[in-house]
């Protein structure tokens, strides 16, 4: 990600493609960018006579990820303190773990394994031994979709209230319930657009936080 170029970008930011000599395992990757990561790369300033996105100069990629994580680390500590009202030790991490975050996240909320291998351009896992010889779709659409998906998470968890509220509806009733809390956010947050907005709605407030699953399904057991 430091490393991208606008010349591996598509007219309107929307398409990523990173070439093999800049992949793990050499293979060209190319990812469909959601609404909120294309607003970052927007907002980069372009510098003139070069390549690289995020840069000082354009010279080089950002580095000194050491002084970068101390500051997080910081920000992490504080808003922690912030929360629970006491001190919090933020445990040892890199920032190589934000994409087994990224990973776990995606499992979470509901993304199947193989898309997720394809999201991170695995070869092994899913795809490895005769899998990965006759399985060639890149599962593109499946991707995009999956990246769209994790942006609204992003943003959710971004507001305190909103996430407290979330956790708290995936942790209420009994285990028949809370399993129907969960596939109704996945459904949700893979539907996007005014079925999310209707979810987030009910987490503020907004709207009575009766879930039309849940509560159809209360009615049945009700009658039972």
């Amino acid at each position: 990600m430091s490393g991208m170029r606008w010349s591996e970008l598509n007219e309107d930011n929307s398409r990523w493609r990173i070439p093999g000599e800049r992949t793990k395992n050499g293979r060209e990757h190319q990812l469909h960018l959601p609404v909120a990561a294309r607003d970052i790369i927007n907002g980069a300033p372009r510098i003139k006579g070069r390549d690289l996105v995020f840069s000082i100069r354009g010279k080089s990629p950002p580095g000194n990820w050491d002084i970068a994580q101390r500051v997080l680390d910081a920000a992490m500590t504080k808003a922690a303190h912030n929360e629970r009202g006491k001190a919090v030790e933020i445990p040892h991490w890199t920032p190589h773990d934000l994409r087994r975050s990224f990973v776990t996240g995606l499992q979470h909320i509901g993304i199947e394994p193989h898309v997720i291998e394809r999201a991170i351009n695995h070869t092994s896992g899913a795809f490895g031994g005769v899998v990965g010889v006759y399985q060639r779709d890149m599962l593109v659409e499946d991707v995009r979709a999956a990246l769209s998906s994790w942006a609204r998470y992003l943003q959710m968890v971004s507001d305190a209230k909103q996430h407290s509220a979330h956790e708290a509806l995936l942790l209420s009733g009994d285990d028949d319930e809370r399993s129907h809390a969960l596939k109704h956010f996945r459904d949700c947050i893979r539907a996007g657009g005014d079925r999310w907005q209707s979810y987030i709605d009910a987490l503020t407030g907004k709207k009575p936080p009766k879930l039309a699953d849940l509560t159809n399904e209360r009615r049945r057991r009700s009658k039972r």
